[in-house]
């Protein structure tokens, strides 16, 4: 039986930014206002970019015959603006647990574009779920 060849190091992989990230690390006054002002780290978040990379992936999935639906983790970013980006461009978010429910249903959220994959579901989960 044959081996397949060793594969050494990592395919080069250049990274995808946005403008307005570009033009922020250029700007050296901004970033220490940033600095000065919320400390250190600083973590700069802007939505703006989401619906047109999710348009990005839908789109490479139905060219291949995929029905792509996307669902924003809310457990993974805390952003709220994230949560307002995915409804807006009218997809899901994916909670797991009660306050992260709530708030996106507080959000506007449609009950049909919440996925809740909590490993444990509490009563008080599951009836706010099946009340919307």
């Amino acid at each position: 039986m044959a081996h397949p060849e060793r594969v050494h190091g990592a395919p080069p992989l250049t990274a995808r930014t946005e403008a307005w990230a570009d033009d922020l690390l250029a700007d050296a006054d901004a970033c220490q206002s940033l600095l000065e002002t919320y400390s250190s780290p600083v973590n700069v978040l802007n939505a703006a970019p989401m619906e047109s990379h999710i348009d990005e992936l839908v789109a490479a999935g139905a060219s291949r015959g995929v029905d792509v639906r996307v669902f924003f983790a809310r457990k993974a970013n805390k952003g709220l603006t994230f949560v307002d980006a995915v409804r807006d461009a009218g997809h899901g978010v994916d909670v797991a647990s009660f306050n992260e429910l709530r708030q996106v249903i507080d959000r506007g959220v449609l009950g049909e574009r919440i996925i809740v994959s909590a490993a444990i579901k509490t009563d008080e989960l599951l009836r706010l779920a099946i009340d919307h």
